[in-house]
């Protein structure tokens, strides 16, 4: 497995979970873009509270729902694919077997919750 050190470099700006299991969550640049998603998200969220308060018209309400679930399914997919190609790719690369399932189990629950939301 790769040092926290080689990991600084091949991943500039990553944040470690911990020191034994090497593990690091998002670069800088993508917890910018997925903070200014959010901060959109919240916005659309507060724009509904007033569209009740206001008895706006139903189907425009769930207009805007529909699109805060689809942004937040833009947010998943970039939280899964930066999971892949970091964590689950790292734990592919290593000689660690138990570590390996691990991560094909974690990412088929994901999946399977996905799924489940349709």
């Amino acid at each position: 497995m790769s040092s926290a050190g080689d990991l600084d470099r091949m991943y500039p700006g990553r944040v470690y979970l911990s020191e034994k299991d090497e593990e690091y969550m998002l670069a800088d640049k993508q917890k910018k873009n997925l903070e200014t998603r959010l901060n959109r998200v919240a916005g659309q969220i507060n724009g509904i509270r007033r569209m009740i308060d206001e008895d706006r018209y139903c189907v425009d309400i769930l207009t805007q729902t529909a699109a805060i679930t689809a942004a937040i399914r833009t947010i998943e997919g970039i939280i899964m694919k930066n999971h892949l190609n970091t964590c689950v790719a790292d734990a592919m690369r290593s000689q660690d077997v138990d570590e390996q399932r691990e991560k094909v189990d974690e990412v088929m629950t994901v999946i399977g919750r996905f799924r489940k939301l349709g």
